[in-house]
């Protein structure tokens, strides 16, 4: 992930931390809501057969599947990086999105 945020100009918006059983995605960027941003990574990434939430779920049941797995994976990330590369760069993610941006997971009614 370092190598692809890299390559597209992105480390110093995303990097991955937290704990080394349990690494997650941490928006670095303050111009744009990181929910704005952690919305365009979903979009694009399921729009690959990639299901993201916010941390990196390690399973080695995907085993047999091996290389081809973590190959997909890494492509998926590479093109939303891209994309998200791109909205930045143009000032203006908000444009990229395809619907609603995420909203928090609690919230008084």
């Amino acid at each position: 992930m370092y190598l692809i945020f890299k390559r597209r100009g992105l480390s110093e918006d995303f990097c991955i931390a937290g704990e080394n059983w349990r690494p997650v995605l941490q928006i670095k960027n303050q111009n744009y809501p990181s929910s704005l941003l952690l919305s365009l990574i979903r979009q694009e990434l399921a729009e690959s057969g990639l299901i993201f939430g916010s941390g990196f779920n390690l399973c080695f049941a995907h085993c047999e599947e091996g290389e081809d797995l973590v190959c997909e994976t890494v492509e998926a990330w590479d093109r939303a990086s891209l994309l998200l590369s791109d909205a930045i760069a143009k000032g203006a993610p908000a444009d990229y999105l395809r619907g609603a941006s995420i909203q928090g997971g609690f919230q008084v009614r």
